[in-house]
């Protein structure tokens, strides 16, 4: 029994993203056991958004040409999207990821992958209670840290809120320091527009089956946030360069 991790309650996101430190801290030392199959992530990230970006690009090729609804507002917003696209494959590529990123664990930890407030439960005496370990794999923590946060952030009501991101990242802390490169990753992956590339493949995917109504209706959400996007993007560079600075 009990309740889901409530987003708009400060305290339970910071005990989550504590507790979330202690899971990537426990799997110093973890070997599997001889025989057994446990799944292993290689998510190269500079090669994925390089990838993500010249689809952007082709897109709005297809967008000029179809000249419809959505391609107009897809258009509307491609230059910022783009510039962030470009920004965040930018500051990925001045990490060396032959080199050690940080402690033991920041390589490979068992992470969650699905840490998400509806696998996040607060007993009635609340305490909190992980659930659905489906996806579990050996993988980098900051990729858990950016899922969870990406979670909260993409919210309207806590749209972008470098606050949030401020407490939740200090709350991690206090159990598992992270590097400037882990810093440096997660700023990344929050920069990169997923939903809007991933909206915009889908829909030049399937326009001629697809609920246009509803593919606009996303496309206008995303719109939108940008500017609190930006801002939160200019908060974390500086709150990153403050915390690292000689």
């Amino acid at each position: 029994e009990g309740r889901k991790c409530n987003y708009d309650d400060i305290n339970d996101i910071k005990v989550a993203a504590e507790n979330l430190a202690r899971i990537h801290s426990s799997s110093k030392g973890f070997k599997p056991i001889t025989g057994s199959c446990i799944k292993k992530s290689d998510n190269d990230y500079f090669k994925s958004f390089n990838k993500h970006f010249f689809q952007m690009l082709e897109l709005s090729n297809n967008a000029f040409i179809i000249g419809d609804k959505f391609s107009k507002l897809y258009l509307d917003h491609f230059d910022y999207n783009i510039e962030k696209a470009q920004e965040s494959i930018y500051a990925l590529s001045k990490i060396d990821f032959n080199i050690p990123l940080g402690d033991e664990v920041s390589e490979e930890a068992i992470c969650h992958l699905d840490y998400v407030n509806k696998n996040l439960i607060y007993t009635p005496d609340n305490k909190l209670c992980i659930i659905d370990f489906d996806k579990t794999a050996i993988e980098m923590p900051v990729h858990d840290i950016y899922g969870f946060l990406r979670r909260i952030l993409k919210r309207e009501n806590t749209s972008w809120d470098f606050e949030i991101y401020k407490s939740a990242i200090e709350s991690y802390e206090e159990i598992r320091t992270l590097s400037f490169n882990e810093h440096l990753i997660i700023f990344s992956l929050l920069m990169f527009p997923h939903k809007f590339w991933k909206v915009s493949r889908d829909y030049y995917k399937n326009r001629h089956q697809c609920n246009k109504e509803a593919f606009i209706s996303i496309i206008k959400k995303i719109g939108k946030q940008e500017e609190e996007h930006n801002e939160f993007c200019k908060e974390v560079k500086k709150y990153i360069e403050e915390k690292f600075k000689e």
